[in-house]
This record gives structure tokens, sequence and C-alpha cells, in this order.
């Protein structure tokens, strides 16, 4: 379970963020005078309101790799639509536009898009902001997305700081092989297993078939099953390890006895 209930987008604060400034900048424009003279209806003409000023916003994709289609779609497209005047440049992680290249050359983007598994490399170069200023202001209503997404996110504040906001997740998924499962008579996979029921399957296709070793199951690793359940690793205020508590003793379990029997 990785992207998702891993680090978001900030693109649904960006786009709110400068639809509110577009109508705050309206909203402050002067009043109409009333000009002095034997009239009291004319009023003195104004002038025309200045065109906004064109801008470009860049956005650092983090591994991620959000495709063309949805930039077009989730930000291209609105922004022609609400705030033509902005331009907006994508920089995709690579040689020479590492996160490290970026901040050596103070050329960091205006925002990021990447997982909540990547995120502490930002955290560990302090390019993280806290948000909450800007979702009140804009009212912006968390409740609008997924419980465990924001959950997931506020895990990284030690005092309630949300330092981005859901775009997309991905979810888990089991592939099997039905042919293996037909060659040795094994029913399929259902939904609703159990890791038990699961394990039970794997040690009934882990054999060896002539020249051929097939292993049941390939459990993954540690680390991704504990993502899963968004388990912490270390205690931010303590510096501890966070590894030996029943929630990640149920994993290791889990782990030991699917490498034990696949």
């Amino acid at each position: 379970m990785k992207k998702a209930l891993y680090f978001v987008s900030v693109l649904l604060v960006f786009l709110t963020l400068f639809i509110g400034c577009s109508n705050q900048n309206a909203s402050n424009e002067p009043e109409p005078s009333v000009q002095p003279s034997g009239n009291p209806t004319e009023q003195k003409p104004q002038d025309p309101p200045s065109p906004p000023v064109p801008a470009t916003v860049t956005m650092y994709n983090h591994y991620n790799n959000i495709s063309d289609a949805r930039i077009e779609q989730f930000i291209l497209e609105p922004l022609k639509q609400k705030l033509p005047h902005i331009t907006f440049d994508v920089v995709r992680h690579g040689a020479g536009s590492t996160i490290t290249d970026l901040v050596a050359a103070n050329s960091f983007t205006d925002f990021y898009y990447g997982s909540n598994v990547g995120f502490p490399a930002y955290m560990n170069l302090d390019l993280q902001f806290d948000m909450n200023e800007l979702i009140k202001k804009y009212n912006l209503d968390l409740n609008r997305f997924d419980s465990n997404s924001i959950d997931a996110i506020r895990n990284f504040g030690l005092n309630g700081e949300i330092f981005g906001v859901p775009f997309s997740a991905n979810f888990g998924v089991m592939i099997y092989n039905k042919d293996i499962f037909d060659k040795f008579g094994v029913g399929y996979p259902v939904d609703g297993m159990t890791w038990d029921e699961v394990l039970d399957l794997a040690r009934n296709l882990t054999r060896k078939d002539g020249d051929v070793q097939y292993i049941g199951f390939d459990p993954g690793n540690p680390a991704q099953m504990g993502s899963g359940l968004a388990l912490p690793f270390v205690d931010i205020n303590t510096k501890t390890a966070l590894v030996d508590n029943e929630h990640w003793r149920n994993v290791f379990s889990v782990f030991k006895r699917g490498v034990r029997n696949t």
C-alpha cells in the first residue's frame, strides 16, 4: 500500500491558495468615490483594473511520476480556466535534479508531489511547511479527504502540523497465477482472507515439480507490511525504536511464517 496513504500532493492547496489570492485581490480594489460637484450622482471615472502579473509556479515530482495526462486534467486545465496568467512547470527527479541538487542551487520548487514514504527526505532538509494557517484562511475542508490519508500526513507533525493534502491513493492487491493453482488443484484466493489463510495456500503451492521449484507466496519485506498499517519506526520525541511492540511483532510473525513456509 504505497503512494497514497503515502504522501500526497499539495496541488489542491496550491489551487485553493491561488484562487483565494485572486479573489482576495479583487476584493481589495478601491471603492468608487463620488466626485464633488453639483450633481451628487456623478461619479469619478475609475481606472481599469491592472491585469494580473504573469507568474510561474513549479512542482517537484519525486519518484511518483504523475502522468502528463493527469497534470493536464487536474492542474493545467483548471489553471487555464481560473488563473490563466499562471504558468505551471514540473521538475522531475533525476540526474542533476535530485532534492539535494535543487537545494544546493537554491532553486527548490514551490511545491512537491511525493509520498509519505519519501517525505522524511524533505524533513531532513527542513523543506516542510505547515499549511494549517492557509487551510484555515482559505477554508479548505479536510473532511472532503479520506481520513486515513489525513492521519498519515498528520503523523509527521509534532504539534498538529499538516505538511500536505492527499491527491491520490494506492491500495495493495494480491496477484496470483491461476495456472499454478490449477496445476496443483488448489483453490484461488478470495476476498477477505486472513494472513493465516494466505499462508495455508502458500504451503499447498510451495513444492518442487520436476526441475521447477514453486514458491507459494512472496511476502515482500516487513517495512512494506508495516507501511500498510502506517506503523512508525521511531519515536521522534525520545529518538528510540518502536519496532518492539505488539503491532510490529505481528508483522514480523507473519513475515517469518511466510518466509519459512515458502
